[in-house]
């Protein structure tokens, strides 16, 4: 079985354990009981459980890169990104809960005990994501090529690398500028990172009791292995814009020309309908799935608590007809959202038709 074909498989293999992790180990803290499954409530409950705290955040976001990469078969660089950036949120998001067991002075073995196999009192949801680690680092591996070749495109946009004829020369004016910008941005980032985060340490120090102590020695390195990773972050969205400066500074051109068409005679519905719909695309389907697993681990939860002892058919139950209701809603949500686009581009085909054969009778 080639790579292209196992990247599948481990990517719904680290899904299905970093579900639990995301959204279940943490439910009584973050939202409540009893919200249905319909209507705003879950949508509502998804944007607040993603913005609520900042591991969350960063964990559901490394989800969420996941699985849209899972669905992505024709764009094999958008796919590499995105793992790629999954992996930057989840070890980002590692370090993030790391200084924060050690804000609160927990000792090393139990600081990893917390982060790679159980908290206190509760199911060892840690365990999973660290089992998850294995195809998850493989993953990370085979993208290697990738970012070679794209750091190699980087350095050709940004005009390190001189380009024969009148074109490669064009394209590296244009790039240049936004390179060195978005550098000196990244760059500033990093120091407005690494003197944040000597304030926390200093805060940190505070809670310790006066000389040497092991522990802070461990908060310099966790918080300056997080400076790093969030600088990361950062570039690598950088990256991705200035490789893609070329086809977006493209449409944005395109769109200024059309919009000061005064007497409307080019219509710009068909050029922006297809981002639109992207944009709705995507957000549709984060929200739903970040809130199918939440409504289904609350009504799992809610119906626990009230439940026998003893096995409980209906609790399996729930697990199984959550996912699918979910999907059932998204899909019908997309293909009503797909026939509104569908609609509009068709009245904009009959306008731009008839238009056409007036001009030729």
């Amino acid at each position: 079985m080639t790579r292209t074909r196992l990247e599948r498989p481990l990517i719904s293999l680290v899904l299905v354990f970093m579900i639990p992790f995301t959204f279940y180990w943490s439910t009584g803290d973050y939202y409540g009981y009893g919200s249905s499954l319909f209507g705003l409530d879950p949508a509502y409950d998804a944007v607040n459980y993603f913005f609520g705290e900042q591991i969350t955040t960063y964990s559901v976001a490394s989800y969420l890169c996941l699985f849209f990469a899972l669905f992505i078969r024709r764009s094999a660089g958008v796919k590499s990104f995105l793992i790629v950036l999954s992996g930057i949120l989840h070890f980002l998001m590692i370090f993030t809960y790391a200084t924060l067991l050690l804000e609160n002075q927990y000792n090393f073995t139990d600081l990893l005990e917390s982060i790679f196999f159980k908290y206190p009192d509760r199911f060892p949801f840690q365990l999973l994501i660290t089992l998850a680690l294995v195809p998850w680092i493989t993953l990370l591996i085979w993208q290697l090529r990738w970012i070679g070749q794209k750091s190699r495109q980087l350095i050709d946009n940004i005009g390190l690398t001189p380009k024969e004829g009148r074109e490669g020369e064009t394209s590296n004016r244009s790039s240049l500028p936004l390179a060195i910008a978005l550098f000196i941005v990244t760059l500033l980032f990093f120091v407005y990172k690494i003197v944040d985060n000597f304030d926390r340490y200093q805060l940190t120090a505070d809670n310790y009791p006066s000389g040497f102590q092991i522990n802070l020695v461990i908060v310099l390195v966790v918080l300056f292995f997080e400076s790093i990773l969030a600088t990361l972050l950062v570039a690598s969205v950088f990256m991705g814009a200035i490789n893609t400066y070329q086809r977006w500074a493209g449409e944005i051109k395109e769109l200024n020309q059309t919009l000061r068409d005064f007497r409307l005679s080019h219509y710009v519905t068909r050029l922006i309908s297809g981002y639109l719909y992207w944009i709705y695309f995507i957000v549709i389907v984060a929200i739903l799935a970040i809130a199918t697993p939440i409504q289904t681990f609350v009504a799992y939860e809610s119906a626990r608590l009230s439940a026998d002892s003893g096995f409980q058919p209906q609790l399996l139950a729930i697990l199984l007809v959550g996912p699918i209701i979910g999907v059932v809603i998204g899909y019908l949500v997309i293909v009503t959202l797909r026939l509104v686009f569908e609609l509009l581009i068709a009245l904009v085909h009959i306008a731009q038709n008839t238009r056409n054969r007036n001009q030729l009778t």
